[in-house]
């Protein structure tokens, strides 16, 4: 359980990173092609988000309580 939901077995959490890139409030003309921001003239932020992806991933594993849907033994391997 996820707070109230349910969040069944196998189920995979992801980032999607089309909206993130693609938010009007973050950056203007979001969704028109500028090449100035791609390529070698990338964002400065870039390496900044991708370490936000780890840190969202720490806050989720960590706030959380993970238990295994039966009583089998975890595998860690």
């Amino acid at each position: 359980m996820a707070g109230e939901k349910h969040v069944p077995k196998g189920t995979t959490a992801m980032v999607n990173m089309w909206v993130i890139t693609h938010d009007e409030k973050v950056c203007n003309e979001a969704k028109e092609f500028k090449s100035e921001r791609a390529g070698r003239r990338v964002c400065p932020g870039k390496a900044m988000d991708l370490a936000s992806v780890h840190l969202w991933l720490a806050q989720l594993l960590h706030n959380f309580k993970w238990v295994p849907c039966d009583d089998s033994p975890i595998d860690l391997d």
